[in-house]
């Protein structure tokens, strides 16, 4: 796999520059980074743009942490992450406006039920992915007491027991 980095290039100054891609992405953040590398493992030439001075956009400020749901970690630890628990939890903390446990979807609009659904059925399959192509090597995230970080609401009722692993990077971006 070709990589060709630009930045400081002086090039990059002149109005006029030439850079043939079959695809062109537009900032460097968790992902615009899943697309170049979903891309290159297609074969594809990738251009990659990012205004900033760094790489990694507002993932970088993160530090790279993310959730996913009914991830291999979990599995590997035996929690069960039930679709219709995590879809509930995710519907409350994303609508609270809309929310109604009640309703056969949530009170939520169909396509945002169906988001909120495909995240749960592709989260993990996508982050399985980014560790087969090299780019993530996932590992629990601990809080300060050395406890696995579980989320920010793990109070509300939805949120049954460890909802799912805060995964990161081994190293913050």
């Amino acid at each position: 796999m070709k990589h060709e980095y630009l930045i400081g290039d002086e090039n990059m100054d002149q109005k006029n520059w030439n850079y043939n891609a079959d695809v062109i992405i537009v900032g460097s953040g968790a992902a615009g980074y899943s697309a170049a590398i979903t891309a290159r493992s297609n074969g594809l030439e990738v251009l990659m743009i990012e205004k900033a001075s760094l790489i990694g956009g507002t993932t970088g400020r993160s530090g790279g942490g993310f959730w996913i749901p009914n991830n291999r970690l979990q599995e590997e630890e035996g929690i069960v992450d039930s679709k219709d628990d995590a879809v509930r939890y995710m519907a409350r903390l994303s609508f609270p406006q809309l929310y109604n446990p009640d309703d056969a979807h949530l009170g939520l609009p169909d396509r945002e039920f169906e988001l909120l659904s495909t995240y749960y059925d592709m989260g993990s399959k996508a982050i399985d992915f980014m560790e087969e192509q090299g780019a993530l090597n996932i590992v629990p995230q601990f809080n300060w007491i050395g406890t696995l970080q579980v989320d920010y609401m793990d109070h509300l009722f939805e949120n049954k027991d460890i909802r799912s692993y805060f995964l990161s990077p081994p190293e913050p971006l």
